[in-house]
């Protein structure tokens, strides 16, 4: 590592640290308002992320937003963003007894009730509002949570997003065999949350879904997971408040046949969330390369950064033979579970 890029670190994590003491003694509104702030200034200076949240809207609406339009989308996808960083500093003051002033929880109660938790619970995500809140608001709710996080690029924030993070009895875990401790953690009982809109690296396994009409690459371990444990599958996410206030949606857990597969799985969980970016598209992160892969014929208008994946190719050929040997068996092995 460069010396530089030392002192850079540095600095980020001196700033940071400040940040943790400052930010709680702000007001909830005077939070809010800050993270705008950050959030139109960086939509305005981070010319990177602003050239693919523009391509990511052409990609996905194509023509059913205008220039200017778009530009309030991506303004508020980066004021999204900033917000969220800034409520996981100033959440420090949240606490059991004042929760319920800074939390609507909508159907939490109700949707997980009735839900078999002896084998663990599993709830997904996606960076839509602010997905940090939604995992404190679990955590005061009485549902502690291991969180699978990526690691930070400055190595020196990671145990400060850690110890805002492991607050009322959840664990963080990186990505680094994080299947086989969500697995383990299910079996005693626990419940894990997943973020399924992350596209996986070419190394790493993954199915493809249909996202705002276009073929995506993310991960299935809460395909995986609720398959191989059993574990309920609950889609939630958190809306921002003009306020600075934070709304938990919980939706219900899915009902999918013991034969589904975990393409299968994810998509139904995608469907549960693109209502909610169709509805509010300034809540995604449109900054983020959702679409790095593409099949390499296809009719569909892609964002420039996509690149031919011939790997992917194979998966949606594979996908579209449903006879497959391998996916009878699964078929037949869910089948018996179930039985």
């Amino acid at each position: 590592m460069s010396p530089l890029r030392k002192m850079r670190y540095r600095l980020e994590w001196m700033a940071m640290e400040i940040a943790v003491l400052l930010v709680p003694l702000l007001s909830r509104r005077a939070a809010h308002q800050l993270g705008g702030w950050i959030g139109t200034v960086a939509a305005a200076l981070h010319g990177a992320g602003r050239k693919v949240a523009f391509a990511n809207l052409e990609a996905a609406f194509g023509n059913l937003y205008n220039r200017q339009q778009q530009a309030r989308i991506v303004r508020e996808s980066y004021q999204n963003f900033a917000r969220a960083m800034v409520h996981l500093l100033w959440s420090a003051g949240i606490n059991e007894g004042n929760f319920r002033e800074q939390f609507d929880l909508v159907n939490l109660s109700e949707e997980v009730a009735g839900l078999d938790q002896s084998k663990g619970l599993i709830t997904v995500t996606f960076h839509f509002g602010d997905w940090e809140a939604a995992a404190l608001a679990m955590g005061l709710a009485g549902f502690p949570l291991l969180i699978v996080a990526q690691e930070a690029q400055n190595p020196l924030l990671d145990p400060i997003f850690t110890r805002l993070r492991e607050r009322f009895g959840h664990q963080v875990t990186g990505r680094e065999r994080a299947i086989v401790k969500m697995y383990k953690a299910l079996q005693g009982g626990r419940t894990v949350a997943i973020l399924s809109d992350l596209a996986p690296k070419t190394t790493e396994p993954f199915v493809a879904i249909d996202c705002l009409g276009l073929k995506t690459c993310v991960t299935f371990a809460h395909a995986w997971l609720h398959q191989r444990t059993g574990a309920p599958l609950v889609p939630l996410y958190c809306e921002q408040l003009h306020d600075g206030r934070r709304r938990l949606v919980t939706r219900p857990a899915l009902q999918l046949p013991a034969a589904a597969t975990e393409a299968q799985v994810a998509q139904a969980c995608w469907d549960c969330f693109e209502e909610a970016v169709r509805a509010n598209p300034g809540g995604w992160l449109w900054m983020y390369k959702h679409w790095r892969y593409k099949p390499t014929e296809t009719d569909s208008r892609y964002p420039a950064y996509a690149g031919d994946w011939l790997k992917l190719d194979k998966h949606l050929e594979r996908s579209s033979q449903p006879g497959r040997p391998a996916q009878q068996k699964r078929r037949r092995l869910a089948q018996r579970r179930s039985g």
